[in-house]
């Protein structure tokens, strides 16, 4: 393009491609509206889910990538061909997790073929890779894990070498966490990894019912062979001539319990360790059971005496007692609590009970229902259980349980605030009639007589047991089973109810974070010991106390963790928070809250950047709302200055649901999907897309691909985010043709823009030789980088930085300062190009800035002419150019929009060249940086603003002949802030300050 610049004389109106090019500018810069970015994605996306010499796709997900963009790792169905330094290929249908060096091409199983494995994540130099893995065979319940597979383990630099590869299962590693259960997690259940390597977290529960271990009991000391239900021993419904209960006279009792191993290769083990036997019944008394002998067989399997002492029944005031036998065994097949409960002779009703529970009938009419089903026993002497499911602390749910009764009928409680009889109200009854099996709503109440025809509500609310016994492994307030009982005085008309009555359990599980560390101090990963991540310091004695936590998120560096507080999503009691743990000095620290939400919001999903000051989650409104979707909201690490950033360009919100929300390692990229129809035009083969956006910039939003419904991030990004990797259904590449899932990685392209869109350096009331210089910021829109190549400006303005050449990163800026010399007189403009590259392929493209001076001309001398100069005389310094004209426009100012928050002042107020003038800031925002500029020469001092919003900096003047105006400006965040003009003139040589024009100070 043509560059001009025009004196006043030759002034005519702007051809019309001179408008466009000017529309163009102002475009470039954000002063004309931006329409939403809306075009499906363009060729260059490169296909990871492809084996070695192959180029067809393959189907892939998860791909995650180290921030150099070299080392990538992804799961597939396939059996790629590959290296196999660990385990041989296989073409059995299972998951596998593959590692693909990007520079060579080289493709390598990482897992084993036979099971599947998922959520692969890897260390920035490729070598260590975790990933979750999880089996099942018929009729067994499914193990998971997480496996470490270090590729380098005699750390020669060179991967996946035969021999120099050893995977680690951390559910056979050595100090596991008791109860611990990564198989019972419901989502984003995968691993994390920091970036060298050295810290793993992933998600578990802890739960008082082991899914590996089968329990068992018997009458008497006989071998067990009836299964227990729902994990408890009802004691009076295993004797038959006691259905109604013990009394005080009858016998002890004994119940012999037994474990087995559910796990292959496990069977043979004593799963059951040192037993423990625990009275739970309220108001004290004597102890109602007692823990037996235990002995174990050839094959492994155990057997555990336990006997109720029907005594209590006259000496305790409650005619229902409980307890637990906590069997402390061994990971993986882990502990079961197995609750315990003896009904002695008359009514149940609880007298240590409140009559009403702690929510009100409104508070209830929010809560989710959830259906009770009765379990018989084997042969009616096992017990007749309701098991209710699992619990989370702060989640409470109500269970509908229809019967029929005749008689009274009456119940007892472990715990009040774990498992209440409660009459809920009519709003809870209509919601339970649309429920299948109940018939009549109406609700059955404690102690009510005749026929009854109708339904429990029991209000499950389990509050965290700060004082509880401490489970094995040292985990204050473990996993606990509570239970209930049912009885009638009289038969039970249908089939509903037993005839001895039934038992309510429901298991009270923790959320949980786990962490282990690699002990090792030479090569090769060794893992430490598991630590419960996600504590609390409680309260009075200050011992660390769990706090709920899921989807856990770790920052590169390995020293922040966040995670979600687990809420029931379809209720909107609970608080919800995004929460922090620092991991500096591989230590868990207690945790803070760093977002709550006061309106009954669900946070989830939060995402962190590699250094932990950025954190991005997803809010949604609880109960659920079509008019108001969940959105991304983004903040820093203390929660301050959040932001929804799913949006489109004009700032409304997503009117679709938006999730799994992606940073950026520098935090200023965020990647997330939704399925809104107002952030671009719909493409792809599914309603969900992936968009990414710079943060800094709101008008910025590409949308990249479809999505396929998934857990964890919608995306990563290397360093820069200079790529994007994802998993999409879209053919992105001409050899994807399976119709399915792949795994690609996808370049990203970023926007340059220029401020001020204008620079006017006003009216020079003569022409002079001294120059001014104004700052031009160029910055990148995002989200992926830029290249500076050139700044091009026009004839008389000048433009020197140390922008050129320079790869700007979303939201990076950098300063230029564009200069004039009003040699001459005249009216002079022209346009300025900044060119850029950015993508793969390279794009070009340019933005532009209008400049604009004006030099009036000498006024005509007047009196007698100055005497000349005699030759062996040094020529006097010019005169410095006058002040601009009261009457002219003045030079380009801070806009409201980047209003200079300071003012800059310079000492002394002449500048002398090769010395070192004292600048001064005063009003500028505190504890940020200010990047101050000399002249045309660049930055040249970074400074630190006080908390005064002051700064002194000393900045060495440029060596020069000529008597000028000097320019100082500071910038920061992208934008002017301030500058500063003074005269620049050598000082009089004397003696004393020869020889020093290196900055006598």
């Amino acid at each position: 393009m043509q560059r001009r610049y025009k004196h006043r004389s030759q002034w005519r109106p702007l051809p019309l491609v001179s408008v466009l090019i000017l529309a163009l500018a102002l475009y470039s810069v954000g002063l004309l509206d931006r329409t939403p970015v809306s075009a499906a994605p363009s060729t260059g996306a490169q296909l990871l889910s492809v084996g070695n010499g192959q180029t067809t796709a393959a189907g892939g997900a998860a791909p995650q990538v180290s921030p150099d963009g070299r080392y990538a790792v992804f799961q597939s169905a396939a059996d790629l061909p590959s290296l196999a330094p660990l385990y041989p290929r296989s073409d059995r249908n299972a998951l596998r997790v593959y590692g693909r060096d990007l520079r060579t091409g080289a493709v390598t199983l990482l897992s084993d073929p036979s099971i599947d494995a998922t959520a692969p994540r890897l260390s920035a130099d490729g070598r260590v890779v975790t990933y979750r893995t999880s089996a099942s065979a018929a009729g067994l319940p499914t193990r998971a894990s997480t496996v470490v597979v270090d590729r380098d383990v005699a750390g020669r630099k060179v991967l996946d070498q035969t021999g120099n590869v050893k995977a680690y299962d951390l559910g056979d590693a050595p100090g596991a966490v008791a109860s611990s259960f990564p198989s019972l997690c419901a989502s984003d259940c995968g691993p994390h990894l920091s970036d060298d390597g050295s810290t793993v977290v992933h998600p578990s529960v802890l739960s008082p019912v082991s899914p590996y271990l089968e329990i068992t009991a018997a009458e008497g000391r006989t071998e067990p062979t009836a299964t227990v239900r729902g994990n408890v021993v009802n004691f009076d419904g295993m004797v038959a001539p006691n259905l109604a209960g013990f009394s005080a006279g009858d016998a002890d009792y004994t119940v012999t319990v037994g474990t087995r191993s559910l796990l292959r290769g496990q069977e043979t083990k004593d799963l059951t360790g040192q037993p423990v036997v625990e009275n739970t019944a309220p108001r004290g008394g004597p102890p109602a059971f007692s823990l037996g002998g235990k002995t174990c067989q050839a094959d492994g399997r155990c057997r555990i005496e336990v006997t109720f002492h029907p005594s209590v029944c006259g000496s305790s005031p409650s005619n229902v007692h409980f307890g637990h036998l906590r069997t402390n065994g061994e990971i993986p097949a882990g502990q079961s609590t197995v609750g315990l409960v003896a009904m002695c002779v008359g009514a149940l009703n609880s007298p240590w009970c409140a009559s009403a529970p702690d929510l009100t009938p409104q508070q209830m009419a929010d809560l989710p229902l959830r259906l009770g089903t009765l379990i018989k026993g084997s042969n009616e002497r096992q017990g007749n259980v309701i098991p209710v499911g699992s619990a989370l602390p702060g989640s409470p749910f109500i269970a509908v349980v229809p019967a029929s009764v005749t008689g009274e009928f009456s119940f007892g409680t472990e715990d009040c605030s774990a498992i209440r009889l409660v009459d809920p109200g009519p709003q809870v009854q209509d919601r339970a009639a649309a429920l299948e099996g109940v018939d009549a709503p109406a609700p059955i109440v404690a102690g009510q007589s005749g026929v009854v025809d109708g339904t429990f509500y029991l209000l499950i609310d389990p509050k965290p047991q700060a004082t509880a016994p401490d489970a094995p492994g040292g985990t204050p307030d473990g996993p606990r089973t509570y239970t209930a009982r049912f009885s009638v005085t009289t038969s039970i008309i249908g089939t509903r109810l037993p005839p001895n009555g039934l038992s309510i359990t429901v298991q009270v599980e923790r959320r949980v974070i786990e962490m282990r560390k690699d002990a090792a101090s030479t090569p090769g990963f060794v893992p430490g010991p598991a630590t419960v991540t996600n504590r609390a310091t409680g309260a009075g004695s200050g011992a660390p106390t769990i706090v709920d936590g899921i989807q856990p998120a770790l920052s590169a560096d390995g020293t922040t963790l966040v995670f979600a507080r687990p809420v029931d999503p379809s209720t909107t009691s609970g608080d919800s928070a995004v929460l922090r743990v620092s991991l500096e000095g591989g230590q868990a620290d207690p945790t803070e809250v760093v977002v709550a939400d006061g309106d009954g919001d669900a946070l989830t999903a939060p995402a962190v950047s590699r250094d932990g000051t950025t954190l991005a989650f997803v809010r949604t409104p609880r109960p659920a709302s079509g008019t108001r979707p969940s959105q991304i909201v983004v903040t820093d690490a203390r929660g301050r200055n959040p932001r929804v950033v799913s949006t489109n360009a004009d700032g409304s919100p997503g009117d679709g649901d938006s999730s799994r929300p992606a940073l950026s390692p520098d935090g200023g990229v965020v990647g997330f999907a939704s399925t809104a129809a107002n952030l671009g035009t719909p493409f792809g083969t599914t309603t969900s897309r992936l968009y990414v956006r710079a943060i800094a910039d709101a008008g910025t939003l590409a949308p990249l691909a479809s999505l396929s419904a998934g857990e964890g991030p919608a995306a990563a990004f290397d360093a820069g985010a200079a790529r994007a990797f994802f998993a999409s259904p879209d053919p992105l590449a001409e050899s994807d043709t399976n119709s399915g899932e792949d795994a690609y990685a996808q370049p990203l392209s970023g926007r340059l823009t220029v401020n001020p869109s204008h620079l006017d350096f006003g009216v020079y009331a003569k022409p002079s030789l001294a120059g001014t210089g104004l700052p031009l910021s160029l910055t990148n829109a995002g989200p992926g980088p830029v290249t500076v190549d050139a700044i091009v400006p026009p004839a008389v303005f000048q433009a020197q930085s140390t922008c050129t050449g320079r790869t700007l990163s979303a939201g990076e800026s950098c300063t230029t300062v564009v200069s004039f010399t009003p040699a001459t007189a005249g009216t002079f403009e022209g346009i300025l190009e900044v060119r850029g590259s950015s993508g793969l392929p390279r794009a070009q493209q340019t933005t532009r800035t209008t400049l604009r001076a004006e030099v009036r001309p000498a006024p005509a001398p007047s009196g007698p002419s100055p005497a000349p100069v005699p030759s062996d005389q040094p020529t006097p310094p010019p005169t410095p150019p006058e002040g601009p004209d009261p009457a002219a426009p003045s030079p380009t100012t801070p806009g409201p929009d980047d209003a200079a928050p300071g003012t800059l002042s310079v000492a002394p107020s002449v500048a002398h060249p090769g010395r070192v003038t004292q600048v001064h800031g005063r009003g500028f925002t505190p504890n940020t940086t200010v990047s101050l500029t000399w002249g045309t020469t660049g930055p040249v001092r970074l400074v630190t603003v006080t908390g005064g919003g002051t700064f002194t900096a000393y900045v060495p003047v440029g060596r020069t002949t000529a008597a000028h105006l000097g320019t100082i400006t500071a910038a920061g965040a992208g934008r002017l802030l301030a500058y500063v003009q003074f005269l620049v003139q050598r000082p009089s040589m004397t003696p004393s300050l020869i020889g020093r024009g290196d900055g006598g100070h």
